[in-house]
């Protein structure tokens, strides 16, 4: 019975994809946390969300056969010019980054104690994200496009906040032992997945809400669409409140800080006030120093846990300094330096590099640093372009892409003490934001040069 319903899924959604390609790109990202359905071929594990990559990629690439095969010939090759290759420098340093990132993780599986495992985490993690990525950069072809994107983003975290505060309020299915305090779980196992997930959305949904905003826009769709989106970001905001993932709330309130000193000017004096505002709090009112002293400087439990779990995954690293413990590897080569017993041996070590380093080895490490860098450049220089042009493009693709720079530094921050890669949907996530910061920086070239000298820039 199983295997029927797997088949006539893969029907019916392959048919879907079939007949509107970005419809069923549009319903994957809708749809990430569907990674929680499993099921079984065989002995192979496989999510829904899988299940749906694949199909969505195979539809792809037998639709875009031909093309496949001429750019694949080696004639091909030989007769492109050779400045069509260097004509974008940067585009091409973050292909080749990216090309070596996912090599590091392919090397990694070797390097892990069990085979299958690490095959699985390097599907599921590296090789299937990447093919979404691939499909999402080529049906991409303008802004709306991205902008659906966005809104694909927004309509899931939407689920799940709306399941957390449901859970809040009637403490339905809260899971052990956080239901002591009601403190939310969602769709998910655990708390911190909450924030994880849906706080870098928080920050593309406000991209998307400053974008309806502008003088192009209706003003029907202004007054309707600007308080629905508002209303939406502060649900989902609320939902991390209450699922007290702290880390999260930190790097929100931090990406928003980086977001107002950088959009303009009299956004940027309005933010300084603020901090200004509330760093004199801080330091004047007592228990509130304590709290935040205590929470940034890892001074409750939840912060001595992590720097346990540091202080004994470094001697670790140490010994296995390239390759780290491979795909997967974690908990049994960290068993022998475990020494603290009354807590338990994590999946990974909680931060962001040293997770990248147990998994995919130091050079995992450098090309992941090196794709962060060259995502970053092309987001950075995308806004320059994007900055000196009065259109309703240019505007639109600034905001984006300040929601989803903002994003990627809320994940940052927030993987300083936590898992924000190494799931289903986080990996897919990431790199649909990377993607799209790429589709961006493509669209930017083919607007018109912009004359910062007859063109009046907008200060926000």
């Amino acid at each position: 019975m199983e295997i029927f319903l797997v088949v006539l899924f893969i029907g019916l959604f392959g048919y879907g994809a079939w007949r509107n390609i970005r419809l069923a790109v549009f319903g994957i990202i809708a749809f990430l946390p569907t990674y929680g359905i499993r099921f079984f071929v065989g002995q192979v594990p496989f999510t829904v969300l899988e299940v749906m990559i694949l199909v969505v990629s195979g539809v792809t690439a037998f639709r875009n056969r031909h093309a496949i095969a001429v750019c694949t010939a080696p004639s091909f090759w030989k007769k492109l010019p050779r400045k069509a290759l260097f004509r974008n420098r940067l585009f091409l340093i973050g292909m080749l980054v990216a090309v070596g990132f996912l090599l590091s993780a392919t090397i990694s599986v070797f390097t892990a104690p069990s085979l299958s495992t690490a095959l699985g985490v390097w599907r599921a993690y590296f090789i299937e994200p990447a093919l979404f990525a691939v499909v999402l950069y080529s049906v991409m072809k303008n802004v709306n496009d991205t902008k659906a994107v966005l809104w694909a983003c927004a309509l899931s975290a939407l689920g799940v906040a709306l399941v957390a505060v449901y859970q809040k309020i009637t403490g339905w299915q809260i899971p052990s032992p956080w239901d002591i305090e009601r403190r939310v779980t969602s769709i998910y196992p655990y708390p911190n997945a909450i924030g994880l997930y849906i706080a870098p959305i928080i920050m593309t949904t406000f991209g998307l809400l400053l974008s309806y905003t502008s003088k192009w826009v209706a003003k029907w769709h202004r007054f309707a669409l600007v308080p629905l989106l508002g209303g939406l970001v502060a649900l989902v905001g609320l939902s991390i409140v209450f699922s007290k993932t702290e880390a999260a709330i930190v790097a929100l309130v931090v990406g928003f800080a980086v977001w107002g000193i950088f959009w303009g000017r009299r956004i940027r004096m309005v933010t300084l006030y603020g901090i200004g505002v509330g760093l004199f709090l801080i330091i004047a009112v007592n228990p509130l120093y304590s709290l935040v002293h205590e929470k940034l400087l890892l001074q409750d439990w939840s912060g001595y846990v992590r720097r346990t779990v540091w202080s004994e995954s470094i001697p670790m690293l140490r010994d296995h300094w390239l390759a780290g413990a491979g795909l997967g590897g974690y908990k049994a080569v960290f068993a022998p330096y475990h020494h603290i017993s009354f807590i338990e041996i994590f999946m990974y070590p909680h931060n962001v590099i040293l997770n990248f380093w147990s998994e995919t080895g130091l050079y995992g490490v450098f090309f992941f640093v090196l794709l962060c860098g060259a995502v970053g450049a092309m987001g950075v220089m995308t806004l320059r372009r994007v900055r000196a042009l009065d259109t309703e493009d240019a505007f639109q693709m600034r905001c984006f892409l300040f929601g989803t720079l903002m994003a990627l530094l809320v994940l940052t921050i927030h993987g300083l003490v936590d898992v924000p890669y190494f799931k289903n949907d986080l990996a897919v996530q990431w790199w649909v934001f990377v993607t799209l910061i790429a589709v961006w920086y493509r669209m930017s070239i083919t607007l018109p040069h912009a004359n910062t000298h007859s063109q009046k820039v907008p200060n926000y």
